[in-house]
């Protein structure tokens, strides 16, 4: 059977994302001109702990993302996080722009699966489904029992949990290769000039409603 997911984040392992970790950066200058950057005004009393309103902590894990709801405040300062905080914490690449008016583009933020668990989970399902069919994929092997052994005695599991344990590796370098790219986007993005804006698609497209450039 295929073996549960290992654990990566904890004592002894890679480190967990704090709040700050994810939305530090967005603080400076240079993050201003990422899109969904735009200040969300609101008239709703937020008082830390009263009415469900919450300010996030520096040095802890973020919260549940939400669509709606009561507004989340920055660690930092004293006003509710913006639609790109929002997909930071749901681990959107800084150069994702989202569509539609502030309200959609905070909804779509907050309904979306986080963009880094939605790439474990189909890791995980990927591996589960090449080590079960491995038996159907192998030329020679004799289907008795599920004990992955071909006539002869030979074991004909261990080639695909090396080729798992090759993927893995593989993975881990696509994913320092994708971040290194999102910097680099980052980096024009936040270098374009002033008056340019990151167009959107069309209403047709989106079937959404307004749509706006940001």
């Amino acid at each position: 059977m295929p073996q549960r997911p290992h654990r990566t984040h904890g004592p002894g392992l890679h480190p967990y994302v704090t709040t700050k970790d994810a939305l530090d950066f967005l603080l400076s200058e240079e993050a201003q001109r990422f899109p969904n950057m735009e200040p969300i005004v609101t008239n709703a009393k937020c008082i830390p702990g009263e009415h469900g309103c919450e300010k996030l902590h520096p040095n802890k894990l973020a919260p549940a993302v939400l669509a709606s709801g009561p507004p989340v405040l920055h660690y930092a300062e004293n006003r509710v996080l913006n639609v790109r905080e929002t997909a930071a914490l749901q681990s959107f690449p800084f150069d994702y722009t989202f569509c539609g008016t502030q309200k959609q583009q905070k909804k779509q933020a907050g309904n979306a699966v986080p963009v880094e668990f939605a790439r474990a989970l189909a890791r995980a399902a990927r591996d589960s489904l090449r080590l079960v069919y491995a038996h159907e994929l192998a030329p020679d092997e004799t289907k008795e029992g599920a004990n992955g052994k071909q006539e002869g005695g030979e074991d004909i599991t261990q080639p695909v949990q090396d080729g798992l344990k090759q993927m893995h590796m593989d993975d881990e370098e696509d994913v320092t290769a994708d971040q290194g790219d999102g910097q680099e986007n980052g980096t024009a993005t936040a270098s374009m000039d002033g008056n340019e804006s990151i167009p959107c698609q069309t209403q047709e497209d989106l079937q959404m409603g307004e749509v706006v450039a940001v």
